[in-house]
């Protein structure tokens, strides 16, 4: 019996290691040194924001964000946020309304004022979602400042209810 055992385990091994080294080859691994040195390069554009993007696999893209002032009200129609706060602190104002926005791209809603959401305070380690359609806003402190890397996540379309069938005669 364990001899047979044996027997499976050295001959499924170089399966699972040529399995294993195939997918290693499509990780990408971006340090938070080259992060951090991104954005410290990039500088603070106009509105106190700098963004470097990082990927884009198809149904996603990631991206890190370092705001040096709050940042314009967001409604993003078919992808949810997945935010990881690297450091600073921030405030994060999510949900209620929006009134005075613009559309500034397909599915893309910024600025105005939101009124009924919920503030939350971000700080390093911090991990949210906000989902599609939800209103949300990064507001920083005078003199403050806060980093974090941010998944967009394409909601799949949501699929319509198939025509019922026609009756003989219509």
């Amino acid at each position: 019996m364990r001899a047979s055992i044996l027997l499976f385990l050295l001959l499924a091994a170089p399966c699972a290691i040529r399995a294993q080294q195939a997918d290693s080859s499509k990780t990408q691994h971006i340090t938070a040194t080259a992060i951090r040195d991104s954005l410290a390069g990039a500088g603070a554009a106009a509105g106190g924001m700098a963004a470097k993007p990082l990927g884009h696999r198809g149904s996603y893209s990631y991206l890190a964000i370092r705001r040096d002032q709050t940042g314009e009200v967001e409604v993003h129609a078919a992808w949810d946020d997945v935010i990881v706060v690297q450091e600073g602190v921030g405030t994060l104002i999510s949900g209620g309304r929006v009134a005075g926005d613009r559309e500034t791209g397909p599915g893309e809603r910024r600025g105005g004022q939101v009124t009924g959401g919920t503030a939350r305070t971000l700080s390093a380690g911090d991990f949210v979602i906000v989902p599609a359609g939800v209103p949300h806003q990064v507001r920083v402190q005078p003199g403050g400042s806060i980093t974090y890397l941010v998944v967009k996540i394409s909601r799949p379309a949501v699929p319509t209810a198939p025509a019922a069938p026609k009756r003989p005669g219509e």
